[in-house]
């Protein structure tokens, strides 16, 4: 498809400044997507400064 953007290509660093806004179960259902959202999933930068809502 032309001009079809694939999201697994993404770069990290974008990847992970999306995921940074995303509430804590939307994080686990995107890090189902593909591996390399599962590696974004699992990088200690995106939790260092997440906030656990009760």
């Amino acid at each position: 498809i032309d001009g079809a953007v694939d999201w697994r290509q993404l770069p990290e660093e974008i990847l992970l400044q999306i995921f940074q806004y995303l509430p804590l179960l939307n994080r686990a259902f995107a890090s189902q997507v593909c591996r390399g959202w599962n590696q974004t999933f699992h990088m200690p930068e995106l939790w260092r400064c997440f906030e656990f809502e009760l």
